[in-house]
């Protein structure tokens, strides 16, 4: 029996053969598995390629979204006008207006009463401020004329807000007198026939 295991050289190398061979079979099975790896792979790159147009398709999408927003823009152009409203609202007023509304009020006078001039300073203060003077003359002609007068006989301090009112008739002079929004100093006589007349 030790006779038969003992394999001679032809069985060796006939084995050796068959082992190769084995090799090699094994060898062609893993370079047609790695070659069919790759033929697979295109086909998964043509299907991935298959999806990817649907994605520009979403892109336009975005892109109206994005159109949009210029809209939102205009809105917020909308809004400086908003503030532009707001500002005329919130005028401020000037000497000019003031001396403008003594004017309205002095070509209304009543002087009758008045038999010599009376020459007044009016003082205003607050938003803007000032001084013009108000003359009533011998004929009983009022003028304003926005200068002081340095030969006055009263003077006047008021608000020019206030002034305003006094001037357009929405502020009686005798309760400013009362409350201290309008101050008189001068000749006490011609003082009251000057309120009387213009005032």
């Amino acid at each position: 029996m030790a006779t038969n295991a003992k394999k001679t050289p032809a069985e060796t190398k006939e084995a050796a053969v068959k082992t190769e061979a084995a090799k090699e079979v094994k060898a062609a099975e893993v370079k047609a598995e790695v070659k069919a790896a790759p033929v697979e792979a295109p086909k998964a790159e043509k299907a991935a390629e298959e999806k990817k147009p649907a994605a520009p398709k979403k892109a336009p999408a975005a892109k109206k979204t994005a159109e949009k927003k210029p809209a939102a823009k205009k809105t917020a152009e909308k809004k400086p006008a908003a503030k532009k409203t707001t500002k005329k609202a919130a005028k401020v007023l000037t000497y000019e207006e003031v001396v403008e509304a003594a004017k309205k009020k002095a070509a209304s006078a009543n002087t009758a009463k008045i038999k010599y001039p009376v020459a007044a300073n009016v003082e205003i203060s607050g938003v803007c401020e000032g001084i013009f003077f108000i003359l009533v003359n011998e004929e009983g002609k009022v003028s304003v004329e926005p200068y002081k007068y340095n030969d006055y006989d009263v003077y006047f301090r008021i608000d020019a807000e206030e002034a305003v009112k006094l001037f357009t008739g929405k502020l009686n002079v005798y309760d400013a007198l009362a409350n201290g929004i309008l101050s008189v100093d001068g000749i006490a006589k011609k003082a009251i026939l000057f309120v009387d007349a213009v005032l």
